[in-house]
């Protein structure tokens, strides 16, 4: 993995803010007002546009006179090269001992930056993660909270696999973490941050859940990763394919874990509707059961929804196109991730 070259040294207890944005204007100042009001001082602002232009520059230029003694940087990549690429390029620019990541969209409450400095400060830990209030896009109404459960607690990393609940914007991290952990994976569309927690867990970094909620996460607009449902389950299940063997952990649980993750992609496909959900492809779905069979060949009734699901779309595309022979799903279901083996501890 690609290691971060810093351009500036590490300044003791500031906190280097990174920002993503693409199309960014309709709710930006609003994520911006939100750091101005935070209670914790000593931070810098990063923000990338990734190839997008229109009133973000402004926006973000006014809120740095508004605040001239914190920096804030504002670059525009000439093209867009995605989120994962466009926080590489901020991490680079940060001069923090500590990085917090926001996206463009969510919102801190006041306390955010002291409460996570203070754990990390106190726990010593490398990473410390809230849990978020979900608001829908227009309304701001409260859906709910997303954040880690109990059992999630009690087993972690393995509660890691499949089910991504450190969101990036509720985390703070240690500037340490990015230099060893190294860049963000590019070519993901979905869940690079939940490909970044899993590589930190395989770099033996340590998490603290500090209780609470910080941030306002917005859900259901259009560029969100919750209205492409199916497409973020189904790149789940082959992120954790590719780093499903964690350190201390049975292979026969990090197997067990990978395949629910793959039932549930496959099952949200198989059952999800392109009108609400443009990710949702119904002939996606015998490839994914076939794949969570791989993962726990004594579970046939993953072979034969694999088998039934591929049936259903043969006879589908007959229908569709009488003249052209039926292509089985099945015949494309070979993984196509092979999942890195550090040593493993035996079942």
């Amino acid at each position: 993995m690609s290691a971060i070259c810093f351009e500036r040294p590490m300044t003791p207890g500031l906190v280097s803010i990174v920002m993503p944005t693409r199309r960014g204007e309709q709710y930006i100042g609003a994520t911006l007002e939100s750091i101005g009001r935070q209670e914790y001082g000593q931070w810098e602002l990063i923000v990338v546009e990734d190839g997008s232009t229109g009133p973000t520059q402004r926006i973000v230029e006014d809120f740095a006179r508004q605040h001239p003694e914190n920096r804030v940087d504002y670059s525009r990549n000439d093209r867009s090269y995605g989120a994962a690429a466009s926080r590489n390029i901020a991490f680079a620019k940060t001069a923090g001992q500590y990085i917090a990541l926001l996206d463009s969209d969510d919102r801190w409450f006041p306390d955010h930056l002291t409460v996570s400095v203070d754990a990390l400060q106190a726990s010593g830990k490398d990473i410390v993660y809230s849990s978020v209030v979900m608001i829908e896009d227009q309304t701001e109404m409260i859906l709910g909270t997303w954040g880690p459960q109990a059992g999630d607690l009690e087993q972690f990393p393995l509660s890691m696999l499949g089910r991504s609940f450190v969101t990036p914007s509720a985390s703070v991290m240690r500037r340490e973490v990015i230099a060893e952990v190294g860049a963000w994976t590019l070519g993901l569309t979905y869940c690079e941050d939940y490909d970044f927690w899993l590589r930190c867990v395989h770099a033996q970094k340590t998490f603290q859940y500090i209780g609470g909620v910080h941030c306002l996460y917005r859900k259901n607009h259009k560029g969100a990763t919750t209205s492409k449902l199916c497409g973020t389950l189904e790149e789940v299940a082959e992120v954790t394919a590719r780093r499903m063997y964690l350190p201390g952990v049975r292979e026969r649980s990090c197997r067990r874990r990978t395949a629910k993750a793959y039932l549930v992609a496959a099952e949200m496909h198989a059952n999800g509707n392109p009108t609400s959900d443009p990710s949702a492809d119904r002939s996606r779905s015998a490839g994914l059961y076939f794949k969570a069979w791989q993962f726990r060949r004594e579970h046939l009734d993953y072979l034969w929804e694999a088998v039934k699901s591929s049936v259903k779309e043969g006879l589908r595309r007959k229908k569709a196109q009488p003249l052209a022979a039926p292509t089985s799903a099945l015949q494309e279901s070979q993984p196509n991730v092979a999942p890195e083996a550090p040593a493993r501890v035996a079942a």
